[in-house]
């Protein structure tokens, strides 16, 4: 075979491989996800949701401030709307917390559980709300009995002299926390086959800001997320869990005490017990029109983080420009507060751009279940 025949047929082959790929790309991309919605408005379905739960509350959302009125792109692999996202979902109901006589009892275990003692105790047993004050930290330890939602918070600034450098390691703080969290009765079956992310933290000029190297690693941030059967629940802020921790090793821990009130210096503990058995399904807005209203600005702009970010300081608001959203999802909504149901949302996440600046993440959210079966509200 001479060279002229070679490239005669190096030439067929190549236009063959290129026709095929493109008969792929456009089977993949094109005809299988219109046939499949063809299919689907044609054949009627056999097993339509369940609406068990009759008409939900409408969820409550907290928007991130931002300045600017933004451009939206969408950036995703292909180009388009995912395909695969599923046209109903479950919703599950929340367990109401009951009372209990044992309630403060179980308050006052989890406080000397954190080094606070009797003495520590700055309000009185009457209430609802229990608080401790620690002399020896600064901070602070609120638990309220009724929904076990726990705060505690102590000073950092200019802390660098308590903590050791380098003591912990990703595993043993993410250990120590998980122990900690089980002990108290905070830590269920969903976290454990949930995610969770971690930020170390070290000391510059008495400020606490971000460090990748374990080495001078002083304090860890540890955010928790549940997931429920395949999809992830998340809070108000999608990079913050509700189950938060701050966790460090002091240099000169009183008596050897394994936990004092400086070892979780910042906690934010909110805990819903959910019914994971439900039969109750709701059908979801079409993701074409939850994309429509969020590229009208009507999403709920749940976190922008610039590059760079502190992950120990609150952003200020930011000026956002344009909105490249890279991916959609599914994912359930939870609240600090009390919730009757846990309804799942989209959740549109991408990057921003700003002129003069490096951009950043941006996460936003919009309701999932179709608008006829929640409640209507006035604003």
């Amino acid at each position: 075979m001479n060279l002229t025949n070679t490239a005669k047929w190096f030439k067929k082959f190549t236009f063959y491989l290129g026709g095929f790929v493109i008969f792929y790309y456009l089977l993949i991309l094109v005809f299988i996800p219109s046939i499949k919605a063809t299919i689907a408005i044609i054949i009627p379905d056999k097993n339509p949701p369940t609406i068990k739960y009759g008409v939900l509350p409408s969820l409550e959302f907290s928007t991130k401030a931002i300045n600017g009125t933004p451009k939206f792109e969408l950036n995703t692999a292909n180009g388009k709307l995912p395909t695969e996202l599923p046209t109903r979902a479950k919703v599950f109901k929340v367990k109401q917390m009951l009372f209990s006589y044992n309630a403060g009892k179980s308050a006052q275990d989890n406080a000397a559980y954190f080094g606070y003692s009797d003495s520590d105790l700055i309000t009185d047993l009457k209430g609802k709300v229990y608080k401790w004050r620690s002399l020896q930290s600064g901070g602070t330890l609120e638990i309220d009995i009724d929904s076990k939602k726990l705060l505690m918070s102590s000073p950092l600034s200019g802390k660098s002299s308590i903590y050791k450098v380098g003591f912990h390691t990703d595993t043993s703080a993410l250990k120590a926390t998980t122990d900690m969290l089980t002990s108290i009765g905070r830590f269920d079956d969903l976290y454990v086959s949930g995610t969770n992310t971690i930020n170390k933290g070290k000391y510059v000029n008495n400020k606490l800001i971000k460090t990748e190297d374990r080495a001078d690693a002083q304090l860890y941030r540890i955010d928790f997320f549940r997931n429920i059967e395949k999809f992830k629940i998340v809070g108000p802020d999608p990079t913050k869990g509700l189950l938060h921790a701050y966790i460090g090793n002091e240099v000169n821990a009183p008596n050897n005490l394994k936990i004092t009130p400086s070892t979780f210096p910042i906690m934010e503990l909110y805990y819903n017990e959910i019914d994971v058995n439900s039969e109750a399904t709701y059908p979801l807005l079409n993701i074409s029109a939850a994309w429509n209203a969020v590229k009208q600005g009507k999403g709920i702009i749940a976190n922008v983080t610039p590059k760079g970010n502190n992950p120990f300081v609150e952003n200020e608001t930011i000026t956002v420009q344009d909105i490249l959203i890279n991916n959609i999802s599914l994912a359930y909504y939870e609240t600090p507060q009390s919730q009757k149901y846990l309804q799942p949302i989209y959740v549109f996440e991408g990057n921003y751009k700003t002129t003069g600046t490096q951009g950043g993440n941006i996460v936003i959210y919009f309701p999932a279940i179709a608008g006829e079966y929640i409640q209507a509200v006035s604003n």
